[in-house]
């Protein structure tokens, strides 16, 4: 049996998150609160991959001569998910057909 205190998973939990779950929930398992929030919004969201959030990258420029000199990265929350990282309705990436060039038709 490990020990609780020393457990990895213990120590990433965030306490005032445990506690506004426990008000919100009441004394209830927490799969039975995974499945509540699972009704509302079922699918998992495709843009952030769950997590709520999203990286947008800009390029830094020098203000001296006008060159970039490295990329910032900015963390917005997810317009998809509106932040949850769950959607209510499935969404499914776009399919788009390009064309590269031509090629001679077969005439044989």
């Amino acid at each position: 049996m490990s020990n609780i205190t020393t457990d990895p998973m213990v120590d990433s939990v965030n306490y005032q998150e445990v506690e506004r779950l426990e008000r919100m929930f009441g004394d209830v398992k927490l799969s039975e609160i995974i499945k509540r929030v699972l009704k509302n919004r079922p699918y998992v969201c495709p843009k952030c991959s769950g997590s709520g959030k999203v990286h947008k990258y800009e390029d830094e420029w020098s203000p001296y001569d006008m060159r970039i000199v490295g990329t910032k990265d900015i963390i917005l929350e997810c317009d998809l998910c509106d932040g949850t990282g769950r959607t209510v309705q499935e969404y499914v990436p776009k399919k788009v057909v390009t064309y590269d060039g031509f090629v001679l038709k077969n005439l044989t």
